[in-house]
């Protein structure tokens, strides 16, 4: 992540700023859309699209797969970045087994939560809280510099540790299970897609055509697996081949295709050719969706080719008036709150998971009471608890308090 300093000015550490902002988007709609989820009397489009196995999609259905896309996008940056200070392949690699791992495993006790109320004796929503707690204090960024908030912040990372694997030895599901994995939880399908995505680009560098015919073959596993070709050998209850590898799994490659020309000498370097690549990009993207269509429809769930081609061809557009105007126009102060909800996703994202479950605990309900009077009042709350979230998110970073997988 970038330091604070470098993100007010233009430039400075040759940072993607348009990228964060992105995030920021992204990060804000998925904090309202989660806040306004279930609210009585909202309109068809403001939910996900139903029945569940329904042909079609709403904008909230777009939420998962722009977020997969923009975390495709970091790839390239994030991996060079290591390469160019002399990270030794091998530690990279680990790197992104120890980072796909972590979030496999917040993933899990996000499964977990709701059969952790159903089994255990304690307060309702104790244990997820808990676990989110706990999450957080495990994924702190550990700063380099030798001195006491190096050691505090070490220190606090460790007592995450420690929470999650007792909660894990405490956690009691129905009928006294031990936790059970199906469907891995958002941040686990994230690891997943991460994985392969990560993988691609090493294997594949800043070869586009390369990154093209990786993804073209993961929605082809994606075919396979539908089509039950894969089932003697790769049958899973734990693993669904041709949607957490295949779909996920491409369209974070289309985003790391995306972010491969934003990378330090790429031969397309100018702010024309870039726009030009994105908007061509978007174009046969639609194309992609359109003819994939009538095979098997448009449907989330299912994590349908059309919906993963359709969803990255979306968050191409909307990347395009973002890099015009903040990294070729300069218009960075006007973005500082997307930017910021960018830098800290992952905190905002579990900060919401934290009160979501601390408010019943406290008794806290003028947050239940203002989504009671209407969606125009929940839409009110989601938007003021997007922008509070990002405001403790963004005084949290100035203060060094950061985390990262």
């Amino acid at each position: 992540m970038a330091n604070a300093e470098a993100l007010a000015r233009p430039g400075s550490s040759g940072r993607v700023h348009s990228l964060d902002a992105l995030r920021g988007v992204v990060m804000l709609v998925m904090v309202f859309v989660n806040d306004i989820g279930g609210v009585r009397g909202a309109p068809w489009w403001s939910q996900h699209f139903q029945p569940y196995e329904a042909n079609g999609m709403t904008f909230v259905d777009w939420v998962f797969p722009a977020f997969l896309f923009v975390m495709g996008m970091s790839i390239p940056v994030a991996l060079d970045n290591r390469r160019a200070r002399g990270v030794s392949i091998w530690r990279t690699v680990a790197h992104v087994l120890l980072r796909g791992g972590m979030l496999l495993t917040v993933g899990v006790f996000m499964v977990n939560m709701g059969r952790a109320d159903q089994g255990l004796t304690w307060p309702k929503g104790l244990w997820p809280a808990l676990s989110f707690l706990s999450a957080i204090l495990f994924c702190l960024w550990i700063p380099r510099e030798p001195g006491r908030r190096r050691i505090t912040l070490i220190v606090a990372k460790t007592v995450g540790a420690l929470g999650l694997t007792a909660l894990f030895i405490l956690y009691r599901g129905p009928h006294s299970r031990w936790m059970e994995t199906d469907w891995w939880g958002i941040l686990g399908l994230l690891g997943w897609a991460y994985l392969a995505a990560s993988t691609a680009w090493l294997g594949a560098g800043r070869a586009r055509s390369a990154l093209v015919a990786v993804q073209s073959m993961l929605l082809l596993l994606f075919i396979l697996q539908r089509e039950g070709r894969l089932d003697h050998w790769f049958g899973s209850d734990y693993l669904n081949l041709g949607v957490q590898i295949g779909s996920h799994g491409a369209i974070a490659v289309l985003g790391a295709l995306l972010g491969s020309i934003l990378l330090p000498g790429s031969d397309i370097s100018t702010t024309r050719r870039r726009l030009g690549f994105a908007s061509a990009m978007a174009v046969l993207l639609l194309m992609a969706a359109a003819l994939f269509y009538p095979l098997y429809g448009l449907n989330k769930d299912a994590a349908t080719p059309s919906w993963a081609l359709l969803s990255a061809a979306a968050t191409v557009v909307l990347f395009i008036p973002l890099y015009w105007l903040i990294d070729d126009r300069g218009w960075l102060r006007w973005a500082w709150l997307l930017r910021a909800a960018g830098t800290s996703a992952l905190m905002i994202y579990l900060l919401q998971s934290v009160c979501h479950r601390l408010m019943p605990l406290a008794h806290f309900d003028l947050h239940a009471r203002l989504g009671a009077h209407g969606f125009g009042w929940a839409c009110c709350r989601g938007a003021g608890v997007a922008l509070i979230l990002t405001l403790v998110a963004a005084c949290l970073f100035r203060l060094g308090v950061r985390l990262r997988l």
